[in-house]
C-alpha cells in the first residue's frame, strides 16, 4: 500500500523543516512525496533538495510562476497517480505530525471502510486547542462550512470516530480511485473554497468521508496566507461566488442574495475598516461572478 503525499509550497522556509522532519519519521516506509512549488522566492526548497538527493521517495515539481494551490494539488495528484499511488494525501507544510500518522490514516481508513478520511489536527500553538475534527455544509449560509470541535480545549469530546460532509484539504487521505470517480480539484479556485468544492462534489457521489480521532496533526494555522488578511478575504468571496454559480445552476441567487446581506451587515456598524473589507468583498464577489463555469 503505497501512500502518495501531496503539498504545494510558497515560500514556506518557516515551516518546511517541522514538516520534512514528521515525515522523515515516520513508522512506515512506503510513501512518496510529490512537493510542488509555486515559485517560490526564499530558501524553503533548499531543505528539500537535501533530503531529495538522498531519498528518492521525495520528488519536485517546480513551476515558473504561482498556480495556486488547486492546481499545485492537481499537479501533484496526477504524478501520484501516474506513479501507481493507492492513497493519496493532500496535506499542508505548515504542520508536524509524529510517526504513525500514516499508518494510523490507513489502518482507520480500513477499519472505518473509509473512501477519504482527516485526522483530529490540533493547533500548533496552543497544542491542546483543536483547529478542526471534521466539519459540514452551512447550506443556510452560502455553504460557508464550519469545523467542528474548532477552538475548543482537546478533553477527548471528539474521540469515536465520525462520518462528516466537510474538512479542509490540510490533510486528507483519499482512495486514489475517488479522484478518478469525481474528478481532481478545480483550478478555477486559486486557494480556498477548492476543499470545499471538492468534499461537495464527494459528498454527492456519496462517498464514504470519515473523521478519526487518530492519529493527531498540529497545524500552525495561516502561517503562510494570513487569517483575515486581504488576500484571504478576497480569494474566499471570489470562490464562494463562483461556487454558488457553479453548482445550484437557477437557484444560485439565492445563495448570492445571502452573501451579499451577509456584507451589509457589516455596515450596521459603520467604520473606516468596515467600509474597507465590504468593498473588498464586493470586488471579490464581482470577480467570482466573471468566472467561466465549466462545461458540463
Amino acid at each position: 500500500m503505497t501512500v502518495g503525499l501531496v503539498t504545494v509550497t510558497y515560500n514556506s522556509a518557516s515551516v518546511i523543516d517541522g514538516f520534512m522532519d514528521s515525515l522523515l519519521a515516520q513508522d512506515m516506509a512506503d510513501w512518496r512525496l510529490y512537493v510542488v512549488d509555486n515559485a517560490s522566492r526564499d530558501e524553503g526548497l533548499a531543505r528539500v533538495r537535501r533530503d531529495m538527493a538522498g531519498d528518492a521517495r521525495i520528488a519536485l515539481i517546480a513551476n515558473a510562476e504561482n498556480r495556486g494551490v488547486a492546481a499545485g494539488n492537481n499537479q501533484g495528484i496526477v504524478a501520484a497517480q501516474a506513479d501507481g499511488c493507492d492513497k493519496i494525501l493532500l496535506i499542508n507544510n505548515d504542520v508536524e505530525f509524529g510517526p504513525d500518522l500514516l499508518s494510523g490514516m490507513l489502518a482507520a481508513m480500513g477499519a472505518l471502510g473509509a473512501q477519504m478520511l482527516v485526522p483530529k489536527i490540533r493547533y500548533f500553538e496552543p497544542a491542546d486547542r483543536l483547529w478542526c475534527v471534521g466539519g459540514r455544509f452551512m447550506r443556510a449560509r452560502a455553504y460557508m462550512t464550519r469545523h467542528f470541535g474548532e477552538n475548543e480545549p482537546d478533553r477527548g469530546q471528539y474521540d469515536s470516530p465520525r462520518r462528516i460532509e466537510y474538512a479542509p484539504t490540510c490533510c486528507m487521505m483519499v482512495d486514489a480511485a475517488v479522484f478518478t470517480r469525481i474528478g481532481i480539484m478545480d483550478e478555477n479556485y486559486f486557494v480556498y473554497f477548492d476543499d470545499t468544492d471538492f468534499c461537495y462534489r464527494a459528498h454527492k457521489a456519496g462517498i464514504s468521508f470519515w473523521y478519526s480521532p487518530a492519529p493527531l496533526l498540529f497545524h500552525k494555522v495561516s502561517s503562510l496566507t494570513g487569517t483575515g488578511s486581504e488576500f484571504s478575504t478576497f480569494q474566499g468571496g471570489r470562490g464562494q461566488a463562483y461556487f454558488a454559480r457553479k453548482h445550484f445552476g437557477a437557484f444560485a441567487f439565492v445563495f448570492l442574495a445571502i452573501l451579499q446581506c451577509k456584507y451589509a451587515l457589516r455596515l450596521l456598524r459603520p467604520s473606516r475598516l468596515a467600509w474597507r473589507k465590504f468593498l473588498l468583498e464586493q470586488r471579490a464577489f464581482r470577480a467570482g461572478l466573471g468566472v467561466p463555469l465549466p462545461v458540463r
